[in-house]
């Protein structure tokens, strides 16, 4: 006894609201209107089960969203902060043995949540001519250690300590 096909016809799945349906296959399929105003064709079974809820709107701007966490990508200051991570945390960056072998870490609030480094870094007079120094360079970058100076100084600095160490 052959099954008649459930009418889904203004039945709303998530973001879809179903039109009408599409062909005369056995396994029905709906013509939908997704909330963002875009037509698609969708398996009456798959809406019924809850494993489609969009046209894909709802995907793109979730993955879209996963990556944008905090705007900054490309920017100086986020190049920044990758860095001080990358020499503090990962042990294959070719800076490690200097900084995190040593002990020097990034502090939790920069390393968890990117837009505590940046309100930091423009509240303390950041600017692209300048570079992040720590004050004390045996401790770690937070926000009581850093400070932003011309990199020619920074570089000063860094000469100066490494002829004391070798003396």
């Amino acid at each position: 006894m052959p099954m008649h096909a459930i009418n889904m016809t203004g039945q709303k799945f998530g973001l879809l609201t179903v039109v009408e349906r599409f062909g005369a296959s056995p396994r029905p399929k709906w013509v939908c209107r997704c909330r963002c105003g875009q037509l698609t064709i969708k398996d009456g079974s798959r809406l019924r089960r809850g494993t489609v809820k969009s046209c894909g709107c709802a995907t793109r701007a979730f993955i879209s969203a996963a990556r944008l966490t905090h705007g900054m990508t490309g920017h100086r200051l986020e190049n920044i902060r990758r860095g001080m991570l990358a020499r503090c945390h990962n042990p294959n960056s070719k800076d490690f043995p200097r900084y995190g072998a040593r002990g020097i870490h990034v502090c939790r609030q920069w390393r968890d949540t990117p837009v505590e480094f940046y309100d930091w870094a423009w509240t303390h007079g950041y600017a692209d001519a300048l570079s992040i120094d720590r004050i004390d360079p045996r401790d770690g970058y937070s926000p009581g250690n850093c400070r932003w100076i011309p990199l020619s100084e920074n570089v000063a600095r860094a000469n100066r300590a490494r002829r004391q160490r070798a003396a």
